[in-house]
C-alpha cells in the first residue's frame, strides 16, 4: 500500500495494542491485510510468553512495542534496573522476529533526576540495541509523562548521543497535548522512524481511525510523501467486537488516502 501519486516505500502496518486475547491470532488476523504488524507486549510477564515460533509462520514485517510499564524514569532504583531489563528483552524479541524496531515510551515525570534517569537508562539500552542492530523509537506522550513533544526527544537524543536512538510520532497524543502533528513532523522529520497513526477529538486518548477526528490525513499523507518518509506508518485503533471485519474496514478508508 504506497502512497498515492509517489511510489515511496511506506508500508502501513497495524498494531495488536486494540486486539482482546491470542497475540498470534490477532497478528494472522492482521497479516490478511497489512504487510506490518506491530507486536504490543501487554505487561512484563507477556514478554516471556509471546509464541515467537507463531509469529514467525506469517509472512509479515513486524515492530514490536515495549510493555508500557517499563518506565525508564523509575526513582526506585530496582524499578529502574527491571525496565531497563524489560525494554532489553523488546530488543531481543525485535531480534528474533527480523524486525529494527522497538517502539517505548520515556514513562512519568517524577519531576528532579526524571530526565537524568531516562538518559541512563538509555545509554544502557542502546548499547544493548546497537549489538542487535535495533532501532528504539522514544514514543511523544502526554499528561503525566516526562516526554511530550519532538523537541524534547531531540534533547534527549544529543544526550544520550547513539545512532540507534530515534523517535515515534503518536499523532493521537499530539492532539491531546496541543500540539499540531503535521507541524510537530514538519520540524522534526529528521528523527521520526516509525508514526502512530490514531486520531481523537482533542480530550482523550480514544484511538480512532485517522480518517475521523481532529487529524488531516490527507494533509499529513502529502507532507509525508514530501519528506519522502520510508518507514513504517502504524495504526494503533480499537478494533471493537469484529476484528477482521473492523481492519477490512480500516484498510478500505485509508486506500483513499494510500494507494
Amino acid at each position: 500500500m504506497y502512497f498515492r501519486s509517489q511510489k515511496t516505500p511506506v508500508r502501513l502496518g497495524f498494531s495488536t495494542w486494540g486486539f482482546e486475547g491470542d497475540l498470534v491470532e490477532a497478528a494472522s488476523i492482521i497479516s490478511k491485510y497489512f504487510p506490518v504488524v506491530e507486536v504490543f507486549v501487554r505487561s512484563l510477564s507477556h514478554l516471556n510468553k509471546i509464541d515467537v515460533y507463531g509469529l514467525k509462520k506469517l509472512s509479515v514485517s513486524y515492530s514490536v512495542h515495549a510493555p508500557e510499564q517499563a518506565s525508564l524514569t523509575l526513582p526506585d532504583e530496582d524499578g529502574l534496573k527491571k525496565s531497563i531489563k524489560a525494554l532489553q528483552a523488546s530488543i531481543e524479541l525485535a531480534y528474533v522476529l527480523d524486525s529494527d524496531i522497538v517502539v517505548f515510551h520515556s514513562g512519568r515525570n517524577y519531576g528532579e533526576g526524571s530526565f537524568e534517569r531516562l538518559v541512563y537508562a538509555l545509554k544502557k539500552c542502546c548499547s544493548t540495541a546497537e549489538s542487535y542492530g535495533v532501532y528504539l523509537c522514544l514514543e511523544n506522550g502526554w499528561g503525566r509523562g516526562l516526554v511530550h513533544t519532538l523537541e524534547q526527544i531531540r534533547r534527549v537524543l544529543d544526550e544520550v548521543g547513539s545512532d540507534y536512538l530515534k523517535a515515534t510520532l503518536d499523532t493521537g497524543h499530539c492532539f491531546i497535548a496541543g500540539i499540531d502533528p503535521l507541524k510537530e513532523y514538519e520540524n522534526n522529520y529528521d528523527i521520526v522512524f516509525e508514526i502512530h497513526l490514531h486520531s481523537n477529538y482533542g480530550n482523550s486518548d480514544d484511538h480512532l481511525l485517522p480518517h475521523v477526528g481532529l487529524l488531516d490525513l490527507e494533509g499529513l499523507v502529502d507532507i509525508l510523501q514530501g519528506k519522502m518518509f520510508n518507514r513504517y506508518v502504524v495504526l494503533e485503533v480499537k478494533t471493537g467486537k469484529n476484528p477482521e471485519e473492523f481492519i477490512a474496514y480500516a484498510k478500505e478508508e485509508l486506500e483513499r488516502y494510500f494507494v
